[in-house]
């Protein structure tokens, strides 16, 4: 039987993978509710490194959740930038529905809200990873970024919220719980995936991994990828052994969002070492897995919060994503549509072989997709010529409105080189964010409309066409695939 596992760091550091000298930073590093308050509040008594490490992931401007220095307000016009992530997105992922195939969990005040739990194990006994420690639940902490409760109200900003915030705090949570003594089986990833399917889940979060070679003819693996694609929207760690092969399931053509991991350390932003990649395949996207803090297993009857990291923690920010999307533009927009924004919405934080070789589009610029899709949305809606039905004029507005919002900070370079643009900005004075969002999106989509006029009879979208070879062909693949499902 081949075996599943949980990919975190600490299964690496322990001989789970063999890689040995990877900084893992803060990996395991254990706060108590006081003391994630202090770091928060830049209390000196709590150490620095754990002070710039708090809801790093939350704060840099490719999420944009939280309105905090030096990022907000940003140094540099970049209009979907002058808007936190939850103003782009209000509904915070409400009417979503998410699976979390994971461990179990334990109770946690940011994980206090209802949830189902379908237990696919024949025994369970509290929570279990593979590092053997139950401060460090794996289930926990990836239901923790994704949903952790949002107690800041509605009209506060998420940076006065207690504990932590997931990012899509109002999304349903369905934890599908196929991990026993922190491993599983093809079979049982398969009977996971089945009953998302049945329980009319629209996003799936896989933090784990087969191997970086299956049988693809063997019947069990067929039906895995069959399971796959019944999911509307899959999201799955890219592998932890540091290897120049995309790990299963995330190397499946029809998973949506296939993710490595990238550090911040120093005022910059390096790919995480053990972050998995395969020279055009993947992964697609990076986003951040180092450092992330996150909900923990209590001890002693208090709330902890635990530092953990890999791409096991990357791929619930994905998905945390995907439910604000969702939450705003399910009924909205097809899946390729809405792919094809996102697809187009990566941003590079730096411009080196490093990130070119270990993700085929960079990480997310969250705020950039979901201002490109309420763009859409009021071109579509207000003006009756447009047919966003042709593809191919769909995503000449999506490939004008892009162009669009990058001139003012300098065009494609920006995006392809993003750590020094933010360095090369930063002491500039910060631009005003008291804008009224309805009234930029109508100028911008008003703007965006008058240049489609004069292309949107032409046959053929070049949204791709930058792109390697390579690149756009796993692209195809996947939107072939949303056709499909």
């Amino acid at each position: 039987m081949r075996y599943l596992w949980l990919i975190t760091c600490i299964s690496i550091m322990y001989g789970a993978m063999g890689i040995e000298l990877v900084d893992i930073g803060l990996e395991g590093t254990v706060l108590t509710a006081q003391e994630l308050e202090q770091a928060k509040r830049g209390n000196t008594t709590i150490r620095r490194d754990v002070r710039d490490a708090v809801l790093w992931h939350q704060a840099i401007p490719t999420t944009g959740l939280l309105e905090t220095t030096p990022y907000f307000p940003p140094h540099y016009p970049y209009l979907p930038h002058q808007f936190t992530l939850w103003e782009l997105a209000p509904n915070k992922g409400r009417g979503v529905s998410i699976g979390i195939i994971d461990t179990a969990i334990g109770p946690n005040p940011d994980l206090m809200f209802a949830y189902q739990t379908i237990n696919l194990v024949p025994k369970i006994e509290g929570s279990v990873t593979t590092a053997g420690e139950p401060k460090l639940s794996h289930g926990s902490h990836t239901m923790g970024i994704i949903s952790g409760i949002d107690d800041g109200g509605e009209n506060r900003s998420p940076s006065q919220d207690t504990g932590i915030s997931g990012l899509a705090p109002n999304a349903t949570i369905t934890l599908l719980n196929a991990f026993e003594n922190g491993k599983s089986s093809k079979n049982m990833l398969t009977r996971a995936l089945e009953e998302a399917h049945r329980q009319n889940i629209d996003i799936v979060n896989m933090g784990l991994k087969i191997a970086e070679s299956i049988n693809l003819d063997d019947q069990s693996t067929k039906e895995l990828e069959r399971a796959i694609g019944h999911i509307p929207y899959t999201v799955t760690a890219a592998g932890n052994s540091g290897t120049s092969h995309l790990s299963y399931p995330a190397k499946f053509p029809c998973v949506t969002f296939d993710v490595g991991a990238f550090k911040y350390k120093d005022n910059a932003y390096p790919i995480f070492e053990v972050s998995q990649h395969e020279e055009g395949i993947g992964p697609l996207f990076v986003a951040p897995g180092y450092n992330i803090l996150s909900s923990g297993y209590p001890d002693n009857d208090q709330a902890t919060y635990v530092f953990m990291g890999g791409t096991s923690t990357a791929a619930p920010i994905m998905t945390g994503f995907v439910a604000l999307m969702l939450g705003e533009f399910k009924d909205t927009f097809t899946k390729p549509q809405l792919l094809a924004v996102v697809y187009t919405s990566g941003f590079f934080m730096h411009d080196t072989q490093s990130w070119k070789s270990h993700s085929l589009l960079g990480t997310l610029d969250m705020r950039t997709a979901l201002f490109v899709l309420h763009c859409l949305n009021y071109i579509r809606d207000h003006y009756p010529d447009v047919d966003f039905a042709d593809k191919a004029q769909f995503e000449t507005a999506v490939a004008i409105l892009h162009d669009m919002l990058l001139q003012p900070i300098g065009g494609q370079a920006a995006k392809q080189n993003f750590a020094v643009f933010l360095n090369q900005n930063a002491h500039q004075s910060p631009h005003p964010t008291n804008l009224n969002l309805s009234q930029v999106v109508a100028s911008v989509a008003h703007k965006a409309y008058q240049k489609l006029g004069g292309v949107k009879n032409q046959k053929n979208s070049t949204l791709f066409s930058h792109l390697p070879q390579y690149t756009q062909q796993r692209i195809e693949k996947k939107l072939k695939c949303s056709s499909e499902s």
